[in-house]
């Protein structure tokens, strides 16, 4: 989105041309996706809002927002002349940044990098890569975007394959006294009372609830974020995490949300028994 200066102050994201809808103009009718089971077509933008909401401050997400935007280059599968109105996230642009790509990740900052990790790991994030990092050219700090791929269904938990800062020797350190702390006060309800404002799926959500159960006590028990990461990938189809397979062997127990989710901590805590 730009100025009537032709500056570029946002990104916008209509919720029925993300990359998993028939309506994305990049995308033939070969080109389908070959994992990202557990997100439907649509929902994407409802996480990019989310990622922003949960904690603004805190994260470092730019400021994003649910809007309304006209325009007749909006893809509806007829005209290309005519305005359409569609709904979608409204992110702020971010001008001037490398990515974690570009740059040496020894130049991070350990905080940085674990903010990014805890937002990952709560919002069970399928698509960390290097791309998606943004990196301040003066001050180093960085600024994650694109949530697109979050909060896949429990059900289909093995979507997680990789983080990106476990490349990272910043996750393989304990967590700073400011995360720490921030987990401490941290009120997973109210994450939950924001995703389920936003409309996203109870069986979406309920990953993130495992999410935080998961993190919490493995932390408790000394772990480290690359270490839980480890634990939380599925690194290919034919090997499933200790956290996926949680996941589906609580669903086999029950379809009630509830009952799944208690089942889950019971099967986290006899694993974390030990330490």
């Amino acid at each position: 989105m730009k100025t009537t200066q032709n500056k570029t102050v946002a990104v916008f994201k209509p919720q029925d041309e993300d990359p998993l809808s028939k309506l994305n103009p990049k995308r033939t009718e070969n080109d389908a996706p070959l994992h990202f089971e557990g997100i439907r077509a649509g929902e994407a933008s409802l996480r990019e809002v989310l990622a922003y909401q949960v904690a603004p401050e805190f994260f470092n997400v730019p400021e994003t927002y649910w809007a309304e935007v006209c325009h007749p280059v909006f893809n509806d599968g007829q005209s290309r002349t005519t305005i359409k109105r569609k709904l979608g996230s409204l992110q702020k642009f971010v001008p001037s940044m490398s990515t974690a790509e570009d740059i040496g990740s020894s130049l991070f900052s350990v905080e940085d990098v674990q903010k990014i990790a805890l937002l990952d790991i709560l919002l069970v994030n399928c698509d960390r890569n290097g791309g998606n990092i943004l990196v301040h050219p003066e001050s180093n700090r960085l600024v994650p975007i694109d949530h697109s791929f979050s909060l896949p269904d429990y059900q289909h938990l093995r979507d997680l394959r990789w983080f990106e800062w476990m490349n990272y020797r910043q996750s393989r350190q304990p967590i700073t006294k400011g995360l720490d702390q921030f987990l401490k006060e941290l009120d997973i309800q109210s994450w939950v009372d924001k995703a389920t404002a936003l409309k996203i799926r109870q069986e979406c959500i309920l990953s993130m609830e495992m999410a935080f159960v998961f993190l919490t006590k493995a932390l408790s028990c000394g772990k480290t974020l690359f270490e839980i990461g480890r634990m939380m990938c599925s690194p290919n189809p034919k090997v499933t995490s200790v956290f996926a397979n949680f996941a589906v062997e609580a669903a086999s127990k029950s379809t009630c949300h509830k009952d799944v989710l208690d089942f889950f901590v019971s099967l986290v805590n006899r694993h974390f028994s030990s330490c």
